[in-house]
């Protein structure tokens, strides 16, 4: 949760700092200090020419300020973000989806109920491969009851799936861009 509202925060800064250099100290503190304040934590805000890069104990996260560049969702609700792309399903039940969209790149991360990596993967795969998706035979496999990452190929992207076993819940994140080459 820590990690959502430094997200949060540090997209509010790229939205509210320009480029005048005379401001960027003083709004590199006031982020610092709602940012601090927001987690308790210690955080260091660099701003540099629209860009915002979090330090964190967990971290770094690096934020551009250009509009149409891409976008990040992060959203605690059931329901699956607007800007989630469709050619990257979401297994029913999901909840706790991050969506990144950036450039070629898009990105879709969620939570569903579990106890095995292994069989959530197993379900997410036919949902994947009923899109035509297929396994990307130049990339390696591992599976077992905890962790599975695999690649598929599908119109010229290439799409990593992971899913990772975190107590009583499967942490599933697909990630896409075009294939280089």
């Amino acid at each position: 949760m820590k990690i959502k509202i430094v997200l949060l925060c540090g997209l509010a800064v790229v939205t509210l700092v320009g480029c005048q250099s005379a401001e960027e100290k003083f709004s590199e503190k006031l982020a610092e200090s709602l940012i601090n304040s927001s987690t308790g934590g210690e955080i260091d805000v660099d701003i540099e020419s629209g860009k915002v890069v979090i330090k964190t104990e967990e971290g770094i996260i690096s934020l551009d300020g250009a509009e149409d560049e891409g976008s990040i969702t992060l959203s605690d609700t059931e329901g699956r973000p607007k800007t989630a792309p469709d050619y990257l399903p979401s297994l029913s039940g999901a909840t706790e989806f991050n969506v990144v969209n950036f450039g070629n790149m898009d990105s879709i991360a969620y939570t569903v109920p579990g106890t095995s990596a292994k069989r959530t993967c197993e379900m997410q795969v036919t949902l994947l491969e009923g899109m035509g998706w297929a396994i990307n035979s130049d990339f390696f496999v591992f599976e077992s009851e905890e962790s599975v990452l695999k690649s598929y190929l599908k119109d010229g992207k290439i799409m990593t799936l992971s899913c990772n076993l975190e107590g009583v819940k499967v942490n599933v994140v697909m990630s896409s861009n075009d294939k280089e080459g």
